[in-house]
């Protein structure tokens, strides 16, 4: 089985691959599955960002080998809005939405995504995987500084 390179967040909050004895170090889990499928922008609908050039988007999603999927996800829009229950709302969606695709392939059965806003912090997501060999992870996110 193949490994994704793994890609984890620095302590200044940037994602970055790691290096082995100056070699790509592997991922053997998911760990780069969730970092870019939740901090990659996805582009962001008409109905939602209505200017072109504000919709962000990756462009290697233009030439996705699956039609109709789209690597990344929608968090970025809930990054420069106040902290309230739909922001923490929309977070929690944005964030299935973005992870489903790990259910739809097969890696997991299960994913659940809930959050809390954390006064003058942010939000916070906890995300519990459930892979198809029954073992659970549970990873916690922050994000957006108030």
């Amino acid at each position: 089985m193949s490994q994704d390179i793994l890609v984890v967040q620095n302590s200044e909050g940037i994602f970055d691959i790691q290096f082995e004895n100056g070699d790509l170090k592997g991922d053997p889990g998911l760990t780069t599955a969730v970092n870019v499928s939740l901090f990659t922008d996805s582009r962001a609908p008409s109905d939602i960002v209505s200017l072109p050039e504000n919709q962000r988007g990756w462009m290697g999603n233009l030439v996705s080998t699956v039609i109709g999927r789209e690597l990344g996800g929608l968090v970025w829009l809930t990054d420069q809005r106040r902290l309230t229950q739909d922001t923490l709302n929309d977070s929690i969606d944005y964030s299935n939405k973005a992870l489903q695709w790990m259910v739809t392939d097969g890696l997991l059965t299960s994913i659940d995504v809930t959050g809390e806003i954390i006064p003058r912090l942010g939000v916070q997501l906890k995300i519990i995987l459930v892979a198809v060999n029954g073992i659970t992870e549970t990873r916690y996110f922050k994000l957006w500084e108030a």
